[in-house]
């Protein structure tokens, strides 16, 4: 799954820098995890698509990408989206 969501992540923005991780261990005693699998993921996302954008706004750019995924394999998404500058400091 982590590459999958890397893909469509690179396909959605191709200038990024991208980072998946899998967090669906740290949750596997949640109900959800015996019937769904985890699908707890985090998304680091660092382009400059982002720039002049706010939070929301970001993460509704990511969540648009996402969202044939989110419907059917993921539970959680935790979200960093920040421009290259940002992720400089």
């Amino acid at each position: 799954m982590k590459t999958i969501l890397s893909k469509i992540l690179k396909k959605t923005f191709p200038d990024a820098k991208i980072t998946v991780e899998d967090l669906s261990v740290l949750h596997s005693k949640h109900p959800e995890a015996k019937t769904r699998g985890g699908g707890h993921y985090e998304v680091i996302i660092v382009s400059d698509v982002f720039t002049g954008k706010t939070t929301l706004m970001r993460h509704r750019l990511v969540y648009e990408a996402l969202q044939n995924e989110l419907a059917q394999n993921i539970h959680a998404l935790k979200i960093k989206a920040q421009t290259f500058k940002e992720a400089r400091r």
